[in-house]
């Protein structure tokens, strides 16, 4: 009796012959169901591998790739994120798998060149480090050459990090808060001194209309006033 499932009409040992194409065509042919195709022959001169007792699934992957990249992802976490919303940039942890031009993916192909050059992991791993760091420091170099020279054309530089970014953003905002008090002060001011003007001028009315009235009074009250004279005349 086998082990396992076993179907209730039967066993789990099929008796059947299970022949492969060019044996089925083989009994077609000699039984003159069909013509000799031309496929038979040439597939008998080279017949196809026996695939029946192969293991088409490896049980054990003994790909290193992939233990070199998640070591990298330990030691440098914040490599994950980079160019994470580049199309083909995979950030989920577990799922981890990256384009050609990414960073953990050239670190981790040195570093596996290296390897099989006869270097042990942590000698490969300690080149490849000082490998990228060389690159990375002349491309800051480089990159601030190209600052210095477009001074002129206002291109703003690239950020090297996140707190560069955050600290640009923080002097924005900043500069807003600063140009709304500064937009009130001025408002302040010019009403401030509308309010001014406008005293002066009141000033300058009421000024102006005493002034008057005082020659008014100035030249009734004088004893040679033309019309005083005339009437001392007249009485006369």
């Amino acid at each position: 009796m086998g082990k396992g499932a076993v179907h209730p009409n039967g066993s789990n040992f099929c008796r059947a012959l299970k022949y492969n194409i060019v044996d089925k065509m083989r009994k077609l042919v000699e039984t003159n169901l069909y013509d000799r195709p031309r496929w038979l022959e040439w597939s008998e001169r080279a017949p196809p591998m026996e695939i029946y007792n192969i293991s088409l699934k490896s049980k054990y992957n003994n790909n290193k790739y992939i233990d070199l990249v998640k070591f990298l992802l330990k030691k440098y976490p914040h490599l994950r994120f980079q160019d994470c919303f580049v199309e083909g940039n995979n950030n989920v942890k577990g799922y981890d798998f990256f384009r050609n031009d990414h960073i953990i993916t050239q670190m981790a192909t040195h570093q596996l060149y290296y390897i099989n050059r006869g270097y042990t992991k942590k000698e490969a791993l300690e080149k490849v480090e000082k490998i990228f760091y060389n690159r990375r420091m002349d491309l800051e170099k480089q990159q601030k050459i190209n600052m210095c020279l477009a001074i002129d054309q206002k291109i703003k530089p690239l950020y090297t990090n996140g707190y560069s970014y955050l600290y640009e953003k923080m002097v924005e905002n900043e500069k807003a808060h600063l140009s709304v008090i500064l937009k009130r002060l001025r408002s302040m001011r010019k009403t401030l001194e509308n309010q001014k003007n406008s005293n002066n001028f009141d000033k300058n009315i009421d000024s102006t209309t005493n002034n008057d009235l005082n020659e008014n009074n100035i030249s009734d009250s004088n004893p040679f006033n033309s019309e005083n004279v005339n009437e001392s005349s007249k009485s006369e």
